[in-house]
């Protein structure tokens, strides 16, 4: 967690009702703000309303656990919004007694635009997509992949991949696998699918 802080550029530092004591100019900037503004602000309304109960689920897990992540949408001082990913840090003294947080944040709207964009390519697209990991398991599979093969999405994830090979292809895909899972660049690979 603390190296994921480090990549993020806004910083700020929260009492324990939640007001900023502390703002870096980045983190200031991102909302619209000047430094002076916001301290002494409540954090609420740099939270899209819709949000606020991710942001507070995340605020109570960081109390329980001493880290909390989550990605909203935050509102600027203008109105306009914008996705931020925050991870806070809960700060204590040394009896244990809540101080406030940390709170560490990035603006991630180009990446969340982006992954949009990719979900409805792979809605739309009549192709076959699919996601896999190397723990054998599908991480994701796209409608059309699940219309042709016949499956549902919940079989296909929770079933190793392998299953979904025909058998006389078993072989020679998990040998691919194998040489993928070693770092052997792999091009090109093809074996037939099973239909339910």
């Amino acid at each position: 967690s603390l190296a994921q802080a480090h990549a993020m550029p806004g910083i700020a530092r929260l009492d324990k009702d939640g007001r900023y004591v502390s703002v870096n100019r980045d983190y200031a900037s991102m909302l619209g703000y000047n430094q002076e503004e916001l301290i002494g602000a409540d954090w609420t309304p740099t939270v899209s309303p819709e949000d606020r109960p991710a942001a507070l689920s995340a605020y109570e897990r960081m109390l329980a656990e001493g880290t909390g992540e989550f990605e909203v949408r935050a509102v600027r001082k203008d109105g306009s919004v914008f996705t931020k990913h925050v991870l806070m840090v809960v700060r204590r003294d040394s009896a244990g007694a809540l101080l406030g947080h940390h709170c560490f944040m990035r603006d991630v709207t180009e990446r969340k635009k982006a992954e949009d964009e990719l979900q409805r390519i792979l809605t739309l697209t009549p192709d076959l997509i699919c996601v896999a990991a190397t723990d054998g398991y599908f991480k994701q599979v796209n409608p059309a992949f699940t219309r042709t093969l016949g499956w549902t999405e919940q079989e296909f994830l929770s079933r190793p991949r392998i299953e979904f090979v025909h058998p006389d292809d078993r072989d020679e895909t998990l040998a691919a696998h194998q040489r993928l899972a070693g770092g052997e660049p792999l091009y090109h690979f093809e074996n037939r699918c099973r239909h339910k």
